[in-house]
């Protein structure tokens, strides 16, 4: 496979199996709708019974009736996560759509293992699997239409963006860069060639332009944070060259796929 050698889809088992004992071990209640896990959602009251867990109790009816009784809850129907993959050209430079894809396939896995699905938007909509992912190659950006995504749909997009992507909150956007796009290492003379239209320019590098280009590169990430805010929209700022595993601890202990 493309992106996924036998290291990595090793990783992503132990990443599957991890999520379900968590998910196994959830106590019923503690997750709120949307959720990929779904959600246990109050149904109808029953009187207690000796070992009925007392979190259980609805103490307000309690007051009301001096009887207790327990709700009884039903998982509901799991949710679905929308992954909105950037494949443009831009992403095919210093390892970012592999490292897209890669990141694709963990929250994929985290979404499947908690009980829910997950689809791709790269191209037409369809079910997020390894031999999906592994058929993306770079080209046109994928086109999604403001109303193609499910109204308040759980979204996370993996992109290095430059148009706004389509996404509303609850909804996480994944900026990634290259880490020469972060800290370049051209010096001297050099073709800056632009990904997208092949448009190329003859200049001198030193570290005057160095310093100018990073300032731009921190106005534009600043933009970033500021637009995902206004939108409520998450933000997570990534190098391609970062470790996964890290990636996938932070989404999971920020709750970003709650």
């Amino acid at each position: 496979m493309r992106h996924f050698d036998p290291e990595f889809l090793r990783r992503l088992e132990a990443l599957r199996l991890a999520v379900r004992r968590r998910a196994a071990g959830a106590r019923e209640g503690d997750r709120t709708s949307g959720k990929p896990g779904g959600a246990a959602v109050h149904l109808a009251h029953r009187a207690y019974v000796p070992g009925d867990d007392f979190r259980a109790v609805d103490w307000n009816l309690y007051a009301r009736l001096e009887e207790l009784f327990v709700r009884e809850r039903e998982r509901e129907q799991a949710a679905r996560l929308h992954v909105v993959l950037d494949a443009s050209a831009s992403m095919n430079q210093g390892g970012k759509l592999d490292f897209a894809c890669r990141l694709a396939a963990a929250l994929g896995t985290i979404a499947e293992a908690e009980g829910g699905e997950a689809v791709l938007w790269c191209g037409a909509p369809r079910r997020l699997t390894l031999d999906a992912l592994d058929g993306i190659s770079d080209g046109p950006a994928a086109s999604v239409s403001a109303r193609a995504l499910p109204p308040r749909a759980l979204a996370v997009a993996i992109s290095d963006p430059w148009d706004e992507p389509v996404l509303s909150a609850p909804a996480t956007l994944v900026h990634v860069l290259a880490r020469d796009e972060i800290e370049p290492s051209v010096r001297g003379m050099a073709r800056v060639v632009d990904s997208e239209t092949r448009a190329w320019v003859d200049r001198y590098v030193g570290e005057e332009e160095v310093a100018e280009y990073k300032r731009r590169l921190g106005e534009r990430l600043a933009r970033w944070r500021e637009w995902a805010h206004r939108r409520e929209v998450g933000y997570v700022r990534c190098t391609a060259d970062e470790s996964l595993d890290e990636v996938i601890r932070l989404f999971l202990r920020e709750g970003v796929l709650e």
